[in-house]
């Protein structure tokens, strides 16, 4: 009697250790997956500044949703071209002003930082290049509150035989612009400009 008494106390201590294995094996489970989303979410340790690629990336996508109608004139020169466009390859179009961010891990600190409260509760944010080999050389963000009002970019390259100057200015829900002046050597200037009014 006493031999089957243990051999059910037995088989009933392994069913506890056993069920208690598998709750720790869920917690551990559970506790992992946790991590590796909180993980993924993270913010990148090198977005310092304003992060223009996912703004414009956002713009984009939004562009691509409602795919306005818009005026596009193009000036070269004498030349003026102007064209009424509507299902436009949005990432495409604003991919200027994508490729003129700044964050970088090896830039982070290769631009001052500048605040500028201005009146009706606007506020201007400058960043500046230090260093002359940076071709984005200024980045302008105006904002009320944390809405994006405008931004404006300053490229430049200058070289021995080239120079070349880019003035990007984008407005969500208005437009953007798009200047460009270019000089090489024994070569007339090129210089155009892109202005693009959403209708």
């Amino acid at each position: 009697m006493f031999l089957k008494q243990d051999s059910v106390l037995l088989e009933s201590t392994k069913m506890i250790q056993m069920k208690l294995l598998l709750g720790l094996f869920s917690i551990l489970t559970f506790l992992g997956s946790c991590q590796s989303d909180a993980v993924t979410i993270q913010e990148p340790a090198h977005q310092r500044f304003f992060d223009l690629k996912g703004y414009v990336q956002q713009q984009a996508t939004l562009l691509q949703q409602q795919q306005p109608t818009i005026k596009k004139t193009i000036t070269s020169g004498s030349i003026v071209e102007t064209k009424v466009l509507q299902d436009m390859d949005w990432t495409k179009e604003l991919d200027l002003f994508t490729k003129s961010d700044i964050n970088k891990p090896s830039w982070v600190d290769k631009y001052s930082i500048d605040s500028i409260s201005k009146e009706g509760g606007f506020m201007l944010l400058q960043y500046k290049a230090k260093d002359s080999d940076l071709a984005t050389r200024q980045l302008d963000i105006e904002l009320k509150g944390e809405v994006v009002q405008s931004v404006l970019v300053v490229n430049q390259v200058t070289n021995a035989i080239y120079q070349s100057q880019q003035y990007l200015t984008y407005i969500p829900q208005k437009g953007y612009t798009i200047k460009k002046k270019q000089a090489v050597q024994l070569m007339d200037k090129d210089d155009y400009e892109i202005e693009v009014t959403f209708e």
